[in-house]
């Protein structure tokens, strides 16, 4: 082989290298957060919503945001959403593992004459992609990012219910004073 076709051959394996790889690992942007602020609790955890709607000790307010909690469709559809990204994480996972399926089966057949043929016949296939240049893995870090995504979706839907539904209520109340 001369020079350039050397030459060639090298660069053209660099350049399908250079495809495969995949970049550095994900490190998620890291944002100050003051200590407390509205809506979370001296720790800094979030305040659950049950906990919220029972301090105004009114019963038919709780019993109107559990109902629509209960029964809003914008809620469902995120429900929804938060299992379909947890089931998407799950199939991508599975990629990383090893595959294997089996299959089994019988027939007899009778020849004219007089006898009988057995026929048993099984397979085994197994599969196994190795994960060399991480992509799947990569993979399985973005649905775990779309999993918490909408779990906060899902909370986002929450709050906002919750806060339509008491100020409805408040309005109401307003309304029906005067």
């Amino acid at each position: 082989m001369n020079d350039t076709v050397k030459t060639g051959v090298l660069l053209s394996v660099a350049v399908l290298l250079a495809g495969c790889a995949v970049g550095p690992n994900y490190r998620p942007v890291q944002m100050p957060a003051p200590g407390a602020w509205a809506g979370s609790s001296a720790a800094g955890a979030p305040v659950e919503l049950s906990t919220w709607r029972g301090s105004f000790n009114d019963p038919k307010l709780t019993a109107l945001v559990e109902e629509s909690l209960r029964s809003n469709l914008d809620l469902k559809l995120a429900e929804a959403r938060l299992r379909q990204a947890r089931a998407t994480r799950g199939v991508i996972a599975g990629g990383l593992w090893p595959t294997a399926d089996a299959v089994g089966g019988y027939r007899r057949t009778n020849v004219p004459a007089n006898s009988a043929h057995d026929l048993y016949q099984t397979g085994l296939d197994a599969l196994w992609e190795v994960d060399i240049f991480g992509g799947t893995r990569r993979n399985v870090e973005s649905a775990t990012a779309s999993i918490q995504a909408a779990e906060e979706s899902l909370r986002d839907v929450q709050v906002s219910l919750v806060a339509e539904v008491g100020l409805n209520d408040v309005q109401l109340r307003g309304y029906s004073s005067n």
